[in-house]
């Protein structure tokens, strides 16, 4: 009896002890630290406008071909001619601008001579869309034109020139394309000019197709 009672208390005093002191003895496990705040996400600024700069100066130069027109000489009644232009523009506001242009064409005839015209011409040049990178343009001039042709000497006679200068006007538009700040293209320039070289009610007109290249310098 007295062995099963030693029994009995091991069983309820000792072996509850001796796994309670096993429990004590296992590791807790490492507690995971909490994660740091993060900054609130940041909203993207607004994309901000391309500049539109107003250059002070415009200078071009390039080919011109000029189709002139000769209503009181049946046989010539029109004339394809190669040359070249140079032009400078002087801008007041974005918006507008005082405009100068210099053409020279030419175009042997054969034994009808070897014709030439320039024209000096001045006026305003309007800006509709102000300056950007794709610039539309047009304009309004006034000024002068030489007419010149030498025919050599053929068949016995000998060779003579004839010229002209008169009051020249007209008017016309482009488009130029910006490549840099400074520097572009011009993609097209079309114009319509008017003389009277030989007097008289008889206009001389001349429609002409310009390409070139376009540098702005200065700043408004």
């Amino acid at each position: 009896m007295k062995k099963a009672g030693l029994f009995v208390l091991l069983v309820l005093f000792v072996l509850p002890a001796v796994a309670r002191a096993q429990e004590g003895t296992q590791e807790t496990p490492p507690t995971t630290p909490p994660a740091a705040p993060q900054a609130p996400a940041q909203t993207p600024a607004p994309p901000v406008a391309a500049e539109r700069h107003t250059p002070e100066y415009e200078l071009s130069a390039g080919y011109n071909y000029r189709r002139f027109y000769f209503p009181d000489e049946p046989t010539a009644p029109t004339l394809g001619m190669n040359g070249g232009y140079a032009s400078l523009d002087r801008n007041f506001k974005s918006w507008l601008g005082a405009y100068a242009e210099i053409s020279a064409t030419y175009r042997g005839r054969g034994v009808y001579g070897d014709s030439s015209i320039y024209t000096l011409l001045v006026g305003p040049q309007l800006y509709p869309l102000r300056h950007r990178k794709l610039t539309p343009f047009g304009h309004v001039l006034f000024g002068a034109g030489y007419y010149r042709n030498a025919v050599p000497a053929n068949g016995g006679f000998g060779s003579s020139v004839l010229s002209a200068t008169a009051f020249a006007w007209g008017g016309g538009g482009g488009m130029d394309l910006y490549l840099k700040k400074h520097l572009g293209i011009r993609l097209f320039e079309y114009d319509y000019d008017i003389a009277h070289f030989y007097g008289g009610n008889v206009d001389h007109g001349s429609s002409r197709i310009s390409v070139g290249i376009v540098y702005r310098f200065g700043e408004r």
